[in-house]
């Protein structure tokens, strides 16, 4: 039987996750042998090739692929994972999280029943440990602004809904089902050696995007971040190397969307993001200020009016004006996170 959905999972060093995520891939209601299981490994050091290796033998839909070199990102291993892809539609998930029971047959029934270009669903932030992903066979349902919206939300183009676009809502890469052919036609890739790659990677297709519907009142996915201390989820890991990637990608995204301002709130939030990860990372001083000069231009657009609907009014206003003196002078910033480590010591 040829595979309906190619999923792609980049894998290192997850000996500890592995087996429990790709099980969520295995016991989905839409039946395994619909799926096309791709696990791409990035030169891990631990027992995940192993792992692999034994799955690959055990199912004849899991493909298990091995980079030579570790590559530091996603990228290289999704992009390796799509050129691998048979399957019409695509789908993400990482190596550490759970798909829950119904999300192959949700967001498939969806794609093809609209037959539309992308489908994306809701998803929860787990902050624990795998054990813990179901409490009570119950997923909790935050609320938040896009509650506001309708239960399935059908759109010609993103155009029709811009300020959908956020960091927090449609931009994730895993809650989602892409069609193939929309990637491969405009030549859509992670880029290598970046991060903000999955940003990057959803904005760059809902630009391209001909048919997109947001299932608004349905939860298929759990995402894990680790806090713990020696097994850190990368956005919880604030090193000059993390940083300067996150930069890189930060460029271009803002490259991306430099002809249209109907992203400004996207534009805005990854600016705000990133600002909060270079107050955390300690940083020689030249480094700082070679990074906050290259973004200046960008600190100067950000506008006053920006509002980010994910978080209240009076809050928004406080940033909007911490950015604009951000914006005065790379020293400020500088200074401000000199003051957050003395006081986070």
């Amino acid at each position: 039987m040829e595979a309906k959905i190619s999923v792609i999972i980049p894998t290192y060093n997850a000996e500890k996750y592995l087996i429990s995520t790709v099980g969520s891939v295995i016991n989905q209601t839409f039946g395994f042998e619909n799926i096309e299981l791709i696990l791409v490994d990035d030169n891990s050091t631990d027992t995940t090739k192993d792992i692999l290796k034994n799955l690959s033998e055990k199912y004849e839909n899991i493909v298990s692929i091995f980079l030579e070199t570790n590559s530091g990102t996603p990228s290289k291993p999704r992009n390796v994972g799509i050129n691998a892809s048979s399957a019409d539609y695509i789908m993400f998930l990482d190596n550490d999280d759970d798909y829950y029971p119904d999300i192959c047959e949700k967001l498939y029934f969806t794609i093809t029943k609209y037959e539309c270009d992308v489908v994306s669903c809701r998803f929860d932030e787990l902050n624990k440990s795998k054990h813990d992903l179901f409490i009570n066979n119950t997923i909790k349902k935050p609320k938040t602004f896009a509650n506001d919206y309708d239960e399935v939300l059908v759109m010609k183009s993103i155009h029709d809904h811009p300020e959908l676009v956020t960091t927090n809502f449609p931009t994730m890469i895993w809650n989602k089902i892409f069609k193939k052919d929309v990637i491969l036609a405009n030549n859509i890739q992670f880029p290598e050696n970046d991060l903000y790659e999955d940003v990057y990677f959803s904005t760059a297709f809902f630009l391209h995007a001909q048919g997109i519907v947001f299932l608004n009142n349905y939860w298929g996915y759990g995402h894990n971040t680790r806090t713990n201390e020696s097994n850190k989820s990368t956005s919880q890991s604030f090193t000059k190397r993390n940083l300067i990637n996150q930069f890189n990608g930060l460029l271009k995204i803002f490259s991306l969307l430099e002809d249209t301002n109907e992203f400004d709130t996207l534009k805005g939030e990854m600016l705000i993001g990133w600002t909060k990860l270079f107050l955390f990372t300690n940083l020689d001083k030249n480094c700082q200020l070679y990074l906050l000069n290259k973004l200046k231009p960008h600190y100067k657009s950000y506008k006053l009016t920006t509002r980010m609907i994910i978080i209240s009014l009076k809050f928004n206003i406080l940033l909007n004006i911490m950015m604009k003196i951000f914006s005065l002078n790379p020293n400020i910033i500088i200074f401000a996170s000199k003051l957050y480590r003395f006081f986070n010591k």
